[in-house]
Formats: structure tokens, C-alpha cells, sequence
């Protein structure tokens, strides 16, 4: 799964990171997964 995090000056990296961490538990309960990785491609 692919998550875009767009630029912007008003960028709050708290909220984004929250967002990361929230989104890797509801993976790990959907798709049954250990440990899903978090992979940056910029």
C-alpha cells in the first residue's frame, strides 16, 4: 500500500507521523501481518 504525503508549508510532521503509525496497526490487524514495513521512495 502506497501513502502520498504531500509538500507543503503548513506541513505537520507530528500529524503525519501519527498517521504512519496508525495506518501500520490497521495493516497488521486487516491483513493478519507481523511486522508491515514502511518503505520511502522520494
Amino acid at each position: 500500500m502506497r501513502i502520498h504525503i504531500p509538500v507543503d508549508k503548513k506541513l505537520e510532521v507530528s500529524k503525519v507521523a501519527y498517521s504512519i503509525e496508525w495506518s501500520k496497526a490497521v495493516i497488521k490487524w486487516y491483513f493478519k501481518v507481523e511486522e508491515p514495513q514502511n518503505i520511502c521512495d522520494s
